[in-house]
């Protein structure tokens, strides 16, 4: 997670300096980043708002008519596969080259 956390330290640093607004994905389809950061110390840090979660983001109308004008919509949120993060599943490499490439068997 170390690796994730200085990642996302750089892009925090970015948002501010390019006057720009992160947003932290749903903890529905990804980690939980709530756990690791401290979103409402971030915000009282600077004097704008600079990272949200995806929850709040997409409650905020202007940003959503923003997004709608140059052409992004925001459907139902899914995941992208069926598995619950919560609870992993163990796969080894073979088991899925196995199922991608069936000749290998």
């Amino acid at each position: 997670m170390s690796n994730h956390l200085i990642c996302l330290e750089k892009h925090i640093f970015f948002a501010v300096v390019l006057n720009r607004l992160l947003v932290i994905p749903s903890a529905k389809v990804d980690y939980e980043f709530n756990r690791v950061l401290d979103i409402d110390h971030i915000k009282k840090c600077f004097i704008r708002e600079v990272v949200v979660t995806f929850e709040e983001f997409a409650k905020n109308d202007d940003h959503v008519k923003k997004l709608k004008v140059i052409g992004v919509t925001m459907n139902m949120l899914k995941t992208v596969w069926m598995e619950d993060v919560k609870k992993p599943t163990y796969r080894t490499f073979t088991a899925k080259a196995d199922e991608v490439m069936p000749e290998r068997r």
